[in-house]
């Protein structure tokens, strides 16, 4: 059937951009997939339920109403200091948020700092607002509101709390709240030593389910198992649509086995390709000779890369002493996908059983490879393992986690970005899950898998959206993708934005976000790709064809 979708179903590039062009059974099967795979931020719940409250015939769906209670909540409890939150859920809850939102509307508050998230990406824009937010403090100390918008940016710096909260003088009717609130940053940001001394000062009345969830990973890396799964028991009976809270707690309580030697026997294709200069691709081949390889073999593709990558790929020889080594070299840039696509055609003519990608600016876990191959051997129809991204600073960001479908319908295919909004590493997204998508930066893939689809489609413009588009034929196929959070790769790739930006770059606010000419042409691109397919992708949203 040729492809003829429709302009009024495309939707911009950008996270949640397609919820204006979604019914409700399409909003709320969406909102359900992100539910299952990510926690909810209170951006994200806002946009939800933005989209939902502007629906014309709402009165007439009296099963959208718990919804709107669900995520009036979610979006404040999440941002407890928000007014402009709080409003927002006294209008839909009012006995849980009234009197608390008609305290904060009291509140000076600078309108221009409520909404922060645009200040990730733009160090200017955090220090003009953290000037304007220092001087509200010291005229009004006892704001919560403020302080809680420094804790905000000083959260999105991954910094502990800043010389403002010397200023801030606590009202003592929130004292609670706000200790909850300190404990969630330092928790969030992996801190563990002091959020363990916050626990002691716990209320456990103003936790929320994610507080809960983050305190039990603050217990676990201590050592405190039992106590870590008594917790995420109690977050799960407050919401029991956290998934990723539940694979977490189902992973504590029977963590993934991992055989003596996944790698035995195995003829394994790892490959490398290179585009940049010699220095990352040096510091990469030292980083794998650290790793867990097994036998498996090497294989450098410099992609019109610069004559230092070359001396870099020769020198590295000598690091895997008696393994298969090999250079090829394609005298200019091809792209990334028709590089791996050499790189997988030469390793099936080898007569590898899988293939193996890493990245010339990732460092992975010693044991990446092992664990990726421990959890394909547990697929039923092997596929495709992917890791998680994080950026290499400390305290370290999710940049991208793996996959999942939000709308697929004739002339519109949309997937949820790969991460959620301002992650930082603490565990809660270390468990194993089947996946619509993977990162492809460092990742296993069977042969079987490739010689079902053995090529990236070259005429995506974008590596995200070529990988986008393998991971869909692959699972149309029949094959099975999974995402192994229980390692993970450093990712350095210089974007030239700020690590917000970059964690944006590898996540994709939609399929990707690159260039916006090229990201708006690669969704019309794939939607057009699978025009024929959307009746099975649909499936996996949830709904029927006809709903």
């Amino acid at each position: 059937m040729p492809c003829t979708p429709r302009l009024t179903d495309y939707c911009p590039p950008g996270r949640l951009e397609e919820l204006p062009s979604l019914s409700l059974d399409e909003v709320i099967a969406s909102l359900e997939s992100y539910l299952d795979n990510f926690l909810l931020d209170s951006v994200t719940g806002m946009a939800y339920l933005d989209r939902l409250v502007r629906e014309r015939n709402l009165g007439s769906r009296p099963d959208i109403f718990p919804w709107l209670g669900y995520l009036a909540d979610k979006v404040a409890s999440q941002a407890p200091f928000d007014p402009k939150h709080a409003e927002m859920a006294a209008r839909l809850a009012p006995a849980r948020w009234g009197r608390f939102a008609e305290y904060l509307s009291r509140l000076r508050v600078d309108d221009e700092s409520i909404h922060l998230w645009r200040a990730w990406s733009d160090s200017k824009l955090r220090n003009s607002k953290r000037s304007r937010l220092d001087q509200l403090l010291r005229r009004d100390p006892d704001n919560p509101a403020v302080a809680a918008q420094l804790l905000m940016l000083d959260y999105m710096e991954g910094a502990p709390p800043g010389d403002w909260i010397r200023t801030f003088r606590v009202p003592e009717h929130v004292a609670g709240l706000w200790q909850a609130l300190l404990f969630r940053h330092h928790a969030a940001l992996g801190m563990v030593q002091p959020a363990l001394r916050l626990l002691t000062t716990w209320q456990e009345d103003v936790l929320g389910e994610l507080d809960l969830a983050l305190a039990a990973e603050v217990l676990y890396k201590t050592g405190e198992v039992d106590r870590a799964r008594v917790l995420l028991r109690k977050s799960l009976e407050r919401d029991p649509r956290q998934g990723p809270v539940r694979r977490r707690l189902e992973e504590m309580l029977h963590p993934t086995p991992k055989p003596p030697d996944p790698l035995s026997g195995k003829a394994i294709g790892l490959c490398i390709p290179v585009c940049g200069d010699g220095a990352p691709l040096s510091a990469a081949l030292a980083h794998l000779a650290e790793c867990e390889l097994g036998g498996a073999s090497i294989r450098i593709l410099l992609n019109g890369a610069p004559a230092g990558a070359e001396d870099a790929a020769e020198a590295g020889r000598d690091l895997f002493p008696g393994r298969e080594y090999n250079i090829e070299r394609l005298p200019v840039y091809v792209g990334v996908a028709s590089s791996r696509n050499w790189l997988i055609r030469r390793e099936l003519d080898r007569g590898a059983d899988m293939v193996a990608f890493a990245d010339e600016y990732a460092a992975p876990d010693t044991d990446w490879l092992p664990w990726l191959a421990a959890t394909m051997d547990a697929q039923q129809k092997p596929g495709a393992v992917g890791l998680k991204v994080v950026t290499n600073e400390k305290p370290a960001r999710v940049r991208f986690l793996h996959r999942a479908l939000s709308a697929a319908r004739p002339g519109l295919l949309k997937l949820h970005a790969g991460a959620p909004l301002g992650v930082f590493m603490t565990g809660l997204y270390s468990y194993v899950r089947s996946a619509v998508g993977i990162t492809r930066r460092c990742c296993l893939l069977s042969r079987g898998a490739l010689e079902a689809i053995p090529e990236y489609d070259v005429r995506l413009s974008t590596p995200r959206a070529c990988a986008a588009g393998h991971d869909l034929e692959l699972i149309l196929n029949g094959f099975d993708i999974s995402y192994c959070g229980l390692v993970s790769c450093l990712g350095a790739r210089p974007t030239g934005k700020m690590p917000w930006g970059e964690m944006v770059e590898e996540g994709g606010c939609a399929v990707l976000d690159d260039d916006p000419c090229e990201a708006m042409g690669d969704i019309v691109k794939l939607t057009c790709k699978f025009h024929k397919d959307m009746h099975q992708l649909r499936r996996l949203t949830g709904l029927s064809q006809e709903e």
